[in-house]
């Protein structure tokens, strides 16, 4: 659990010497606490009290290292300064699977052959926004070509299908077409 500015405070050495760039030792437990300070600033504190700081004051997400074809990325093991940063849950990616789950909803109760179609229209969009969102943070732009030819083949495939339930026919080139002879 993090520490308060008071139990910090009582942690350091009550010199008010300035040295870390706050006016007291108080504005800098409170700088500390809210994460805008860093305790290696203040040159007083005792090794004890900076491995006690040190323990409370871990970033409250373990990092995490990919493995990228140009080396290594980490993400998470930042400091925070607001309480709404420090939460676990990332909204887009909940936004998304709430979005598949609503179209897959939809694709199993959907009341006509359309609905189910544009079901599996949505749940192909969505996975195609997920491959350019992976893409994008793996640095791979290789995703985005997949990405691009994925969203043509949900496009080409709800036209064949929507096409297939509408004429029941997916070569048939139409009434003008016949009657010409040019066909």
């Amino acid at each position: 659990m993090a520490l308060t500015g008071i139990e910090i405070f009582k942690m350091l050495p009550k010199t008010n010497c300035k040295e870390c760039g706050f006016p007291t030792c108080l504005a800098f437990a409170m700088g500390l606490a809210s994460g805008k300070a860093e305790l290696d600033k203040c040159p007083y504190v005792s090794d004890e009290a900076k491995e006690k700081l040190a323990a409370a004051s871990a970033p409250p997400i373990r990092p995490v290292k990919l493995a990228m074809k140009d080396g290594v990325k980490t993400i998470g093991g930042e400091t925070v300064m607001f309480r709404h940063e420090k939460t676990f849950v990332n909204p887009p990616p909940l936004a998304l699977l709430v979005t598949v789950a609503l179209a897959l909803v939809r694709a199993l109760a959907g009341p006509t052959v359309f609905d189910r179609a544009q079901a599996a229209n949505t749940i192909g969009t969505a996975a195609l926004l997920a491959l350019a969102v992976l893409g994008f943070l793996t640095g791979r732009p290789d995703f985005l070509d997949l990405a691009i030819t994925y969203g043509i083949l949900n496009l080409v495939g709800t036209i064949a299908v929507l096409k297939f339930f509408t004429f029941g026919d997916l070569g048939d080139p139409g009434e003008a077409s016949k009657e010409d002879g040019t066909w």
